[in-house]
């Protein structure tokens, strides 16, 4: 016991009844329970694991045969903690050869796994508007077309883009170019209902995209969230005193549950809807007498 008690790692020894007959320091400091009320306990009192009570145990993996288990698994204690581990499971045998429990080693790997949910975060986030980057707004579409394809639910795809980004980069400098593109991140975020929104997203430069539940419209040219964006933008001008008049472009697609396609062809007709915008926009523009 006490070169058990000088290891990092968490240990006990279970018997072949699932009682657990020794337990070293740190693993009763992993379970948030003292030694002496985890001797004679079956193993899954206290510290439980996904894999208890199935085929995936360690212990009846050892038990039945195996060797050496090594597996990571999220383990419930009994202060209501979920403790990412990994779990080595190696068999216990008498003097005489004779399997009598297993021995289980627990390493807490909490740190790393914050550092993975970090890197991950990082990966699929855009560092500018704190929305989802390209990488993980696609991931995240992708997901959902599929759980809508399932539920039989559609969706709208908003394809959004600033105007006259070039000129404000141009004129105004690259400072004033992030402001806009963070004012127009909120704006679109805040325009949306909350419980429609699934998902927004920085697709790269100036363009984004949201993805939203929403009551049928017969017209996604007719969608409400268009009029209320063009709304909320005509106030931001009006009560504004920046260098720069802010423009969004806007596109809407509908998906179709009962027609699915992927969603890099989604993206592509929202994307083609959004320039169609564009360019009416443009040719109302030319026409307007001087």
């Amino acid at each position: 016991m006490q070169i058990l008690n000088s290891t990092a790692d968490g240990i006990r020894v279970i018997d072949k009844n699932f009682i657990m007959r020794r337990v070293n320091r740190p693993f009763a400091e992993l379970a948030g329970i003292p030694e002496e009320k985890l001797i004679g306990t079956h193993c899954h009192e206290g510290f439980k694991g996904h894999a208890c009570h199935t085929p995936d145990c360690p212990v009846q993996k050892i038990l039945h045969g195996e060797k050496r288990v090594d597996c990571e698994v999220e383990i419930d204690t009994q202060d209501g903690r979920t403790v990412p581990c990994i779990v080595t499971a190696i068999p216990y045998y008498n003097p005489d050869g004779e399997l009598i429990g297993v021995v289980e080693g627990f390493r807490d790997i909490s740190d790393r796994k914050e550092m993975e949910n970090k890197l991950k975060e990082i990966s699929i986030t855009d560092e500018l508007t704190g929305i989802l980057n390209r990488r993980g707004f696609m991931s995240m579409a992708e997901k959902q077309l599929q759980l809508g394809k399932r539920i039989e639910k559609p969706m709208y795809l908003l394809y959004a883009d600033i105007d006259n980004m070039k000129w404000i980069n141009d004129n105004l400098g690259h400072t004033i170019g992030d402001q806009a593109l963070v004012e127009a991140t909120n704006l679109l975020r805040d325009t949306c209902r909350q419980a429609d929104l699934i998902g927004i997203g920085r697709l790269g430069g100036d363009e984004f995209a949201i993805l939203m539940f929403s009551d049928d419209v017969t017209s996604c040219c007719d969608h409400p969230v268009l009029d209320r964006i063009d709304k909320n933008i005509a106030a931001r001008n009006e009560n504004n005193n920046s260098h720069y008049t802010l423009s969004i472009s806007t596109g809407i697609v509908r998906y179709d549950p009962k027609d699915h396609t992927s969603i890099e062809e989604f993206i592509s007709k929202g994307d083609e809807a959004m320039y169609a915008c564009k360019k009416e926009r443009k040719n109302k523009a030319a026409n307007i007498p001087n």
